[in-house]
């Protein structure tokens, strides 16, 4: 399969339309190249889905990723840095494009100096995604089990989050209003 396959709107020699492949349809062959390990044509795909529809920023991260994975072609490794820091400068905090880009320069263009403030800042984010989560579950153990399992999956969290205090707040309130209870929010009469 190729992009040729998804060519827009055309007349046919007969007179009759031949049907446009709409986003959907893009991005279910985009799919199947991907399963098959056809890079170059998803990357291709990528390029037609973007001039008709444009992409958003997930998919320009990934589109970065297929031009660092392939060889030769339109794009060079430029590309690559180009498109990730498009996507910083319009997004500082995304996780995904500080990892890329910060993978980017350590890996394949062996510039730690460069790749270091960028995987330091993923990791800041990280953290405070994590913890942020951490304290999602904490608050569902809390609804739906018991106080105690609320507590020990905190206990737990901290490990993998340790300088959150959010965390010890949750702990103190959790410790303070005992079992949840719906009809006063939480706090036990």
């Amino acid at each position: 399969m190729t992009t040729e396959d998804l060519t827009p709107t055309s007349p046919t020699s007969k007179g009759q339309t031949k049907m446009r492949s709409g986003p959907r349809e893009l991005y279910r062959h985009l799919g199947i190249c991907l399963a098959h390990e056809h890079l170059e044509d998803a990357l291709n795909l990528l390029m037609k889905i973007e001039t008709e529809y444009g992409l958003p920023r997930h998919l320009e991260i990934f589109k970065a990723k297929l031009i660092e994975l392939t060889t030769g072609g339109a794009f060079e490794l430029c590309d690559v840095e180009r498109i990730l820091t498009n996507v910083l400068t319009v997004d500082p905090n995304n996780l995904d494009a500080l990892n890329e880009l910060g993978h980017f320069y350590l890996n394949v263009m062996d510039d730690a100096v460069r790749a270091k403030p960028l995987l330091q800042r993923a990791l800041e984010k990280c953290q405070s995604l994590r913890a942020e989560v951490a304290l999602g579950v904490a608050q569902c153990i809390w609804e739906v089990g018991s106080a105690e399992e609320a507590l020990a999956f905190i206990e737990k969290a901290k490990a993998w989050c340790p300088a959150i205090e959010e965390l010890d707040e949750k702990k103190a309130e959790i410790e303070s209003m005992g079992e949840w209870n719906e009809e006063n929010d939480g706090r036990d009469a």
